[in-house]
C-alpha cells in the first residue's frame, strides 16, 4: 500500500519509524511520576544568544490573563514558573507548544526528587491530529498505542467530536517529525496510512524534519548540496495546523466524568450563566435609560409647547383689554408708518 502523503514520490524518503505498522490491539498506559503541584521549569531551545528579560516579559504579557502566575529567571538559562492554581498550570501545560522569536519553550514539571538540569529540556509537548484512522478506532486505546509508538503518550482528547483523533505527546527535539504511518485494522488483514498534523507547530526543518533549525541552516541539506546533488525538501506546511482552542477552554481530563472534570465544567457553566445574566441586565438597564431619556425629552417638548401657548393667550387677552378700555393699538409697524384708531363717542 502506497502512502497517501500529498505529492508523494520516490524522492520523498520515509523514516524507518514511519514504516512501523501500528496494531489496533489493546494497549495499557503507564502512570507518570508525581510532580510538584505549583512549579514548572522552562527553557528556550536555542543556542543563539537572547535577552532573558525580553523573553520573560513576552510570556508575562502573553499569560497576563492567567491569575497567580509568575515567571522568574533561574540558573543556566532556565526560567522558574510558579502557579497558585492547578487549573492555570494545566492551561499553560496543555496549551503547548509556546515559542519566542521562533524558538520553542520547553517545559519540565519537577518531581521534587531530582534537580532539574539543562539536559532535561529535550521534549516539546504537542497536540497531534491523527487523520485517516477508521471511525471505530478513534478511542483512547488506539490513541495511547499511537502516542507511545510516536514517543511519549500524555493524553487522549475524549471530548473531540471531529472525524480525526487528537492526542498529546512529548516530542523529542532530536527526532524528525513523523508525517504518516501504517495502521493495521482490527481484522489484521488491511493496512492503511494515517497522517499527522501538529497543532501550533512553528519553525522546523523542511528537509530533515527536526525542530531545532530551519532548512536554510540544515547541515544535512548543505552536505547534499556540496556533493553536487539537488536536494528535495521532504516536508511542507501541510503538517501544520492552528489546532483547537484548548488553551482557555475548561480543563478537561482524559477520562470524562471525573471529579475535576465535573467541577470545572460546573464552574464554566456558572461563569457563562453569570456573564449572560450580566449582559441581559446591562441591556435592560440601557433600554430603561433610553426610555427615561425619551420620556424626559417628550415632557420637555410638551412643557415648551404649553409655555408658548400661554404666552400667545396672554398677549391676546391683553389686546382685548386694551380695546375695551379705548386705548390705541399700534398697527402697520412693518410699513414704516403708524396708524391710529380712535374710539369716537356717538
Amino acid at each position: 500500500m502506497e502512502p497517501h502523503y500529498d505529492d508523494f514520490s520516490e524522492t520523498i524518503k520515509l523514516h524507518p519509524q514511519e514504516l512501523v505498522v501500528i496494531s489496533a490491539g489493546n494497549s495499557a498506559t503507564e502512570s507518570g511520576p508525581v510532580v510538584l503541584p505549583n512549579i514548572v521549569y522552562g527553557k528556550l531551545l536555542t543556542d543563539k544568544p537572547f535577552n532573558p528579560q525580553s523573553c520573560r516579559n513576552f510570556f508575562s504579557r502573553l499569560w497576563r490573563k492567567q491569575p497567580g502566575l509568575t515567571m522568574e529567571e533561574a540558573t543556566d538559562g532556565m526560567f522558574l514558573i510558579t502557579f497558585q492554581s492547578e487549573f492555570v498550570k494545566q492551561r499553560i501545560i496543555r496549551g503547548q507548544p509556546w515559542h519566542f522569536l521562533g524558538h520553542y519553550l520547553s517545559l519540565v514539571e519537577s518531581s521534587g526528587i531530582n534537580q532539574v538540569v539543562v539536559k532535561d529540556f529535550k521534549n516539546i509537548s504537542f497536540w497531534i491530529q491523527v487523520h485517516g484512522i477508521p471511525i471505530n478506532n478513534i478511542n483512547e486505546t488506539s490513541g495511547s498505542k499511537i502516542g507511545m509508538i510516536i514517543r511519549v503518550f500524555v493524553e487522549y482528547d475524549a471530548e473531540n467530536s471531529s472525524t480525526f483523533m487528537r492526542i498529546r505527546v512529548l516530542w523529542d527535539i532530536n527526532r524528525p517529525l513523523l508525517r504518516e504511518m501504517l495502521f493495521e485494522g482490527e481484522d489484521q488483514l488491511s493496512n492503511m496510512w494515517i497522517s499527522f498534523k501538529y497543532e501550533r507547530l512553528n519553525t522546523f526543518c523542511k528537509f530533515c524534519g527536526l525542530l531545532d533549525h530551519v532548512h536554510t541552516k540544515c547541515v544535512a541539506l548543505l552536505d547534499e548540496t556540496e556533493a553536487g546533488t539537488r536536494p528535495i525538501l521532504q516536508y511542507d506546511d501541510k503538517i501544520k495546523t492552528t489546532g483547537l482552542d484548548h488553551m482557555f477552554s475548561p480543563i478537561r481530563s482524559s477520562t470524562t466524568g471525573g471529579p475535576i472534570h465535573k467541577l470545572v465544567t460546573q464552574m464554566a457553566k456558572d461563569a457563562a450563566l453569570k456573564k449572560a445574566r450580566s449582559a441581559v441586565l446591562g441591556l435592560t438597564t440601557k433600554r430603561q435609560k433610553i426610555l427615561i431619556s425619551d420620556q424626559e425629552q417628550g415632557a420637555t417638548y410638551i412643557q415648551r409647547a404649553i409655555s408658548n401657548e400661554e404666552v400667545v393667550m396672554q398677549e391676546r387677552k391683553q389686546e382685548v383689554q386694551e380695546l375695551s378700555m379705548g386705548k390705541t393699538i399700534e398697527v402697520g409697524a412693518n410699513s414704516g408708518s403708524k396708524g391710529k384708531t380712535k374710539n369716537s363717542k356717538a
